[in-house]
């Protein structure tokens, strides 16, 4: 099985935008920080024993392989997804689109694609990690997974937390009410749900990665 994931750049991306989106409504106050998930290693230890040894030479679809058969199977079951995420975000990013902006873009189109994708992209980012980032994740990275692996993990699988998340990101370059009257109306787009998911996200990256994600 030849596994294809997104680059891990998605949650790098999020404390630099934080500042002012913990005003989205929500019953989250503080960051959960699970002591079980720190511990574990990003890389694909955790694998589903179900899946088979892969043949692969690359690293990182050797990983995904052994790690995320069943999502990758998940997936390839559904046109939408491969349509979501080797047609749409390929071309929109080859227009010179931002990643967010071509996930905000292509849900929007295909938002059943993304929601199949989504699964098969969370469990890569959590189990191969190491694997798929030439063996040195982003700092930033490293230390969202290792202090706020849940929450990440939660809005990686969530549609809509994934676009809010999105979303928020690309209003990243505005400023003051522009800013705040961009990221109400992502918000305003994501079920209460997604925005709690969203906001424990935030807040223990803030809490936690603040400084090395800056």
């Amino acid at each position: 099985m030849r596994a294809v994931v997104t680059p891990l750049l998605a949650a790098a991306a999020l404390v630099s935008a934080c500042g002012a989106v913990l005003d989205i409504p929500a019953d989250v106050t503080e960051a959960h920080r699970d002591a079980s998930s720190v511990s574990r290693d990003a890389g694909g230890g955790d694998a589903p024993l179900q899946c088979p040894v892969s043949q692969e030479v690359d690293v990182c679809f050797k990983c995904t392989d052994e790690a995320c058969c069943n999502e990758y199977a998940a997936c390839t079951a559904d046109a939408r997804c491969g349509a979501y995420y080797k047609e749409c975000l390929p071309s929109c990013k080859a227009a010179g689109k931002t990643y967010d902006q071509c996930v905000v873009q292509c849900d929007g189109t295909n938002g059943a694609g993304h929601a199949t994708f989504l699964p098969y992209f969370a469990c890569g980012e959590v189990h191969c990690l190491a694997e798929c980032s030439n063996a040195k994740p982003d700092a930033c990275v490293q230390c969202l997974y290792a202090s706020c692996r849940d929450p990440v993990d939660a809005c990686a699988q969530d549609r809509q937390c994934d676009t809010l998340r999105a979303c928020v990101n690309v209003c990243s370059p505005q400023a003051g009410a522009a800013y705040q009257s961009c990221v109400t109306a992502c918000s305003a787009k994501a079920s209460p749900q997604a925005q709690n998911a969203f906001n424990r996200l935030t807040t223990c990256s803030v809490q936690f990665c603040g400084q090395i994600c800056s």
